[in-house]
């Protein structure tokens, strides 16, 4: 259910890649390149709460790590998302970084 809150493309500029999948991370757009522009990292999931981390391409290149807490309506974010100067390799990395 929380991969529902990620973008169903795994291609295209509006899609995001797999974790370790190839992805735009620069800002030269190709003509006819439907790469994705983000990629899935690394998550943390519990029985009421969840991280993940995505890594946005660009000229504003970032990872972020965004929140998730389980309620009566499902998963929900929890509050904004934090951007971190590195990609996180595990969850010891991802967890981490939220402390």
């Amino acid at each position: 259910m929380l991969r529902a809150l990620l973008p169903k493309a795994t291609h295209g500029p509006g899609g995001i890649a797999d974790h370790g999948a190839p992805f735009m991370s620069g800002d030269a757009i190709r003509e006819g390149d439907d790469t994705p522009r983000r990629r899935f990292e690394v998550a943390g999931v519990g029985s009421t709460c969840a991280i993940l981390a995505v890594t946005f391409g660009g000229m504003a290149f970032h990872v972020s790590l965004i929140e998730y807490r389980l309620g009566n309506s499902g998963w929900t974010p929890n509050g904004p998302s934090h951007s971190v100067a590195r990609i996180p390799d595990s969850l010891a990395s991802l967890l981490a970084d939220v402390e």
